[in-house]
């Protein structure tokens, strides 16, 4: 089934009335990968579209998800995955690799798309997501309740550090993609430290840099010990069966290897992940109907 065929379930739920303890949704990092977290939003809110989680823990390329979900703005997650995001605009590949985070989030975000800031602003969703210090090299959690910018906090969760420089300022400290210093198991630590009972985990699988190991390894090099260390393991680290003790977990992975990488520009690859997303949420569908009801 696609993205476009769908229609409302006729049961609707709100995590705010349910007995069975607080809910979050749990996306991870990875580049155009992203794509797959944005289709399974899609699906759940085509089918439960008054469903409000009471918890949202998302990293890097899955904030723009995040964000414009919470806004109430899902429906133009189809549209940014499958024609705006796989662009030369975004992505450039000659003379050099680019990720051009100041078209993304000033012409994308703020103008074509922008965000209902008031009704993101008024949800009652607590949100976290990890950014990385550029200089310290350690990995924090901003929230909606720091009330910072959520264009620049996109901007800085989306800071992969080969392309972002020094960083991007949040208040007095610059920061990168907090994809390097956090996996899926500290997502979910996060979401249980800030009181959620019933988890839906999407992530991406792989943490490979792929076509960017070289580029990244150079940058590392011009960075802090600490900032080096922390890009090591990054790089060798490996994801792991999450089975969080007294939570009710469902782990949404790709069916099948996702075809897109942390810079894809190739539109047909990138919405095929966006429906492999969408898809594997609907194949799950009885048990998530099952984690969300009373």
């Amino acid at each position: 089934m696609r993205a476009g065929r769908a229609g409302a379930h006729s049961i609707q739920y709100n995590a705010s009335m349910t007995g069975r303890g607080p809910i979050a949704i749990v996306t991870s990092e990875g580049g155009m990968k992203c794509a797959y977290s944005g289709g399974a939003l899609t699906a759940l809110t085509r089918l439960y579209p008054d469903f409000v989680p009471d918890v949202y823990v998302s990293s890097s390329g899955s904030v723009a998800n995040m964000l414009y979900f919470l806004a109430g703005q899902a429906n133009l997650l189809e549209r940014a995955w499958t024609r705006f995001l796989a662009s030369r605009q975004v992505i450039r590949y000659f003379p050099f690799p680019k990720f051009d985070l100041d078209y993304l989030v000033n012409v994308l975000f703020r103008e074509i798309m922008p965000l209902d800031e008031e009704r993101l602003n008024a949800a009652k969703t607590r949100w976290f997501v990890p950014v990385t210090d550029s200089d310290l090299g350690s990995t924090s959690f901003v929230s909606n309740e720091s009330w910072l910018d959520p264009y620049e906090i996109m901007r800085a969760a989306k800071a992969i550090p080969f392309f972002s420089s020094g960083g991007i300022w949040l208040g007095s400290h610059r920061y990168v993609d907090g994809g390097i210093g956090t996996d899926c198991e500290s997502l979910v630590d996060r979401a249980i430290l800030a009181g959620a009972k019933r988890i839906i985990l999407i992530s991406n699988v792989s943490r490979s840099w792929g076509a960017l190991a070289w580029p990244m390894r150079m940058y590392a090099r011009t960075r802090s010990h600490a900032m080096r260390e922390l890009m090591r393991k990054d790089a060798e680290s490996i994801e792991r069966a999450i089975e969080p003790h007294g939570v009710e977990l469902i782990h949404l992975t790709p069916s099948y290897p996702l075809p897109v990488g942390l810079i894809t520009r190739n539109k047909r690859r990138v919405a095929e992940a966006f429906h492999m997303g969408y898809d594997d949420f609907m194949a799950k569908r009885p048990e998530i109907e099952r984690l969300l009801k009373p």
